[in-house]
């Protein structure tokens, strides 16, 4: 969703240069590092709360798989699977491709969120009486970043997670792209002992060597030549003589050029 300009008047400078500042910090993603723990990192604090928690969800069927949290046991988070579906949010996890960042009491009553068993059994021990919360999908499921607290959650600081969620969806997809890229690098390099490609792609792009490739789609996806370096174990200097020949066998010359044609590929 489009965060509209009268909803954007609830911020303040400050506010805009927090989100700035915290959508840069979102796409420092590291592909060693699980996904769920990199979003727990950097938007731990993003707005007030007693618990935060980046939770993993499986789809058909629908199931809790794991959370990364502070303050609530596995005893507890066992609780939570066994009545699950009575979240008043959960209609809005599973359709995250339309949802909005959502909040508990504007989805359902203070009332009749106390009436479940999920409320008795799980928030009112640990003192929450509302969430903000909102679904990333990914290949395998869903990630839902939670926010909980004591008291409801304002118009603000649903504007400013709205403007957050993009960043993160957009970081999400990247770090999938490395992972995979990386993978397919290993096996490129296990396979290709004395094997001599002979079938190009448009454009050129099979002409360029595994490791060339692999340096060609971090640049694409905009990582600089230090990220590079450090994603594929070669010296800062070694990325910038691979984009060089890169360029060349390409016949292009930037890395716009470069990003347009890896995303025909």
């Amino acid at each position: 969703m489009n965060v509209s300009e009268a909803r954007l008047e609830l911020l303040t400078i400050r506010d805009i240069e927090f989100v700035a500042k915290v959508s840069e910090r979102i796409h420092y993603t590291n592909s060693s590092e699980p996904f769920l723990n990199h979003s727990f990192v950097v938007l731990n604090d993003a707005i007030p709360r007693k618990i935060f928690s980046v939770d993993s969800y499986s789809i058909n069927p629908v199931s809790f798989k794991q959370a990364v949290s502070e303050g609530v046991s596995s005893d507890l988070f066992s609780v939570y699977r066994a009545y699950m579906h009575q979240h008043p949010l959960l209609p809005h996890f599973l359709a995250p491709e339309s949802s909005d960042v959502s909040t508990i009491l504007t989805t359902t009553t203070a009332d009749e969120f106390h009436q479940t068993d999920l409320y008795q059994e799980f928030y009112k021990v640990l003192g929450i009486e509302d969430q903000l919360a909102f679904a990333l999908p990914h290949p395998q499921g869903i990630y839902v970043l939670v926010y909980s607290r004591e008291t409801a959650f304002s118009e603000k600081e649903k504007v400013i997670m709205q403007l957050l969620k993009p960043q993160l969806q957009i970081a999400l997809k990247n770090w999938q792209r490395i992972r995979e890229l990386e993978l397919h690098l290993r096996t490129l390099e296990e396979n290709s002992v004395g094997v001599t490609q002979t079938h190009e792609a448009p454009g050129g792009w099979t002409r360029l060597s595994p490791r060339q490739q692999a340096v060609a789609e971090l640049a694409a996806l905009g990582l600089e030549n230090r990220k590079i370096a450090e994603k594929l174990h070669i010296s800062p200097k070694t990325v910038g003589k691979h984009l060089e020949n890169i360029f060349e066998v390409l016949d292009i010359h930037n890395r716009t050029a470069l990003a347009a044609m890896w995303s025909r590929q």
